[in-house]
């Protein structure tokens, strides 16, 4: 049985386009930073629609603090206290009626 040929090499692909400017835009209406000016992210329509929605006139969001979802590394938390958990289970014997075990 003959060799199988090859496949024939693929056509040269075309360049990658480049990207050569961006161009920001609000997040809630997507209104670009050519026609208004953004602040942290939101246009000043959408700010103060946002800050008129909050109840005691506070932004919802606290600008410079990221929420947990979006860190790549959970923040790390208090340690779990410390149980002695002989103790705990004499407490609970002692309350169903039962004698605590003797330790040795």
């Amino acid at each position: 049985m003959p060799p199988k040929k090859l496949p024939k090499a693929p056509a040269k692909t075309r360049r990658r386009a480049r990207v050569t400017r961006a161009v920001f835009v609000c997040g809630l209406c997507e209104e670009p930073e050519t026609t208004t000016e953004l602040v942290n992210g939101l246009c000043a329509d959408c700010r103060a629609e946002c800050l008129a929605d909050s109840e005691d006139g506070a932004p919802h969001v606290v600008p410079g603090v990221v929420p947990d979802t979006f860190l790549a590394v959970p923040r790390r938390q208090a340690p779990a206290p410390v149980v002695d958990v002989t103790r705990y289970v004499d407490e609970i014997r002692r309350a169903s009626g039962y004698a605590p075990k003797e330790r040795g």
